[in-house]
C-alpha cells in the first residue's frame, strides 16, 4: 500500500514517470494481484508510447478481473456505446484492427 500512496502522490505533484511507474511496479510485485496497479501501470506505458509493455499489463489486469470496469469502458467505448448484440457493434473490432494496424505501419 505505501508504494501505491507514493506513486498517487508523485502522480499528483507531477514527478517524473519514470518514478512514478518504478513505484507502481514495486507495488505490482509486492501484491501482483493487484488489478488496479496494474491498469496504472498499463495507462502510464501508454502514455510514454510503449505499447506493447502496456498491452501487457492490461493483460495482466484482464486475466485477474476480465469483469473489472476499465475493461467494460473499454468495450463500450470500442463499440461506440452500442451494446455486443446490436448489430451496429459488429463493426467495432474490425475498425480497432484497423487502427491498431495503422499505428504500426506508420513512418515517423
Amino acid at each position: 500500500a505505501y508504494h501505491v500512496t507514493l506513486a498517487k502522490m508523485m502522480e499528483r505533484q507531477g514527478k517524473d514517470q519514470r518514478a512514478i511507474i518504478k513505484a507502481y511496479d514495486t507495488a505490482l510485485q509486492l501484491n501482483p494481484k493487484d488489478v488496479e496497479v496494474a491498469i496504472r501501470l498499463g495507462e502510464l506505458y501508454q502514455g510514454q508510447g510503449m505499447q506493447a509493455r502496456a498491452q501487457r499489463y492490461l493483460d495482466m489486469a484482464r486475466d485477474l478481473n476480465p469483469r473489472h470496469k476499465f475493461f467494460k469502458k473499454a468495450e463500450k467505448k470500442a463499440d461506440g456505446g452500442k451494446g455486443p448484440d446490436t448489430p451496429e457493434s459488429s463493426g467495432g473490432l474490425k475498425e480497432q484492427f484497423m487502427t491498431l494496424l495503422g499505428r504500426f505501419t506508420r513512418k515517423g
